[in-house]
């Protein structure tokens, strides 16, 4: 691994990690489904789905972001800015709904992607990108659905061990070749303010890298 990718490397992918490992406790067989699917924590998610053995729906805005999360191991994608998520995610599981949403985004999508769960499907909240809504909690009666936050401070604080585990198959996952960290941009520090402005116009796939020396 090289000096980039090591940095890429921890926070995103020992984000999803946790989040899927520990919380969504996906499983070998079920359906994964990632908002933001080729973003710095979203393309971790699929390929970390994927190597748990998840059937991977990739949702992104545009055909290019689809593309890289497609590159990366996705199984099926949707296409949020142009088709109905709830509506496309239904027809590609013949009406059972994903068992598991990674949902970055947060906003609209989420009240979708939360239609598109099946029976005692898991919603993961870690972040909100798009705004934050509020949770109906009769949808989450009806189908026994839970929406769940995911902190890595948690694990950090209240659950080292976890974290440990998670850094330790992490590892083990991208030694097998499972995990290919996406750098798109690597900038020297004095265009740091560059390396932000392209996180914040969304216009980087995967992670951006700010290196410090020659």
């Amino acid at each position: 691994m090289g000096f980039e990718e090591a940095g890429a490397f921890p926070i995103s992918y020992i984000s999803s990690h946790v989040a899927l490992r520990w919380l969504g406790r996906v499983e070998a067989g079920e359906t994964l489904l990632v908002l933001g699917a080729a973003g710095g924590v979203g393309l971790t998610a699929v390929e970390i789905g994927k190597a748990m053995g998840a059937r991977v729906i990739a949702g992104a805005s545009t055909a290019e972001k689809l593309a890289v999360a497609q590159a990366h191991g996705a199984d099926d994608l949707v296409n949020y800015s142009t088709e109905n998520l709830t509506e496309r995610v239904m027809a590609l599981t013949g009406d059972k709904g994903a068992d598991v949403c990674y949902d970055s985004i947060g906003g609209d999508l989420f009240n979708a992607a939360l239609s598109a769960l099946g029976w005692g499907g898991r919603i993961l909240l870690i972040g909100f990108v798009g705004g934050v809504q509020q949770i109906p909690a009769n949808r989450l009666l009806v189908k026994n659905r839970s929406a769940i936050g995911s902190s890595l401070r948690y694990f950090r604080w209240h659950q080292p061990e976890k974290l440990q585990k998670s850094v330790e198959e992490l590892i083990d996952l991208f030694e097998a070749g499972y995990l290919k960290p996406c750098v798109t941009h690597t900038l020297p520090l004095e265009r740091s303010a560059e390396a932000i402005r392209l996180l914040t116009n969304r216009q980087a796939h995967g992670k951006v890298v700010v290196t410090i020396g020659p």
